[in-house]
């Protein structure tokens, strides 16, 4: 799947809150609903067209470790 195409699904996943076409689903359903929010917005932020406006992995990582606020990875980066 594209990033065009990636952008609609984590969007509506992460509007309606419903990660079930995102999952593996041999986790059947056993996964932390708030982590898999903090996923999918960094894959958001990951696929946006700009590519400049894309975080650095550093930041994903920070994210993902809580140790940054997802927000800021929508800010874009400065070429």
């Amino acid at each position: 799947m594209s990033s065009t195409q990636a952008r609609p699904h984590l969007r509506k996943a992460l509007e309606n809150r419903n990660y079930a076409t995102l999952v593996d689903p041999r986790l059947q359903g056993n996964y932390n609903d708030q982590e898999m929010a903090n996923m999918v917005s960094c894959a958001t932020a990951c696929v946006h067209r700009a590519s400049w406006r894309r975080p650095r992995m550093s930041q994903i990582v920070r994210a993902l470790e809580g140790d940054a606020a997802l927000m800021d990875l929508d800010v874009g980066i400065t070429p």
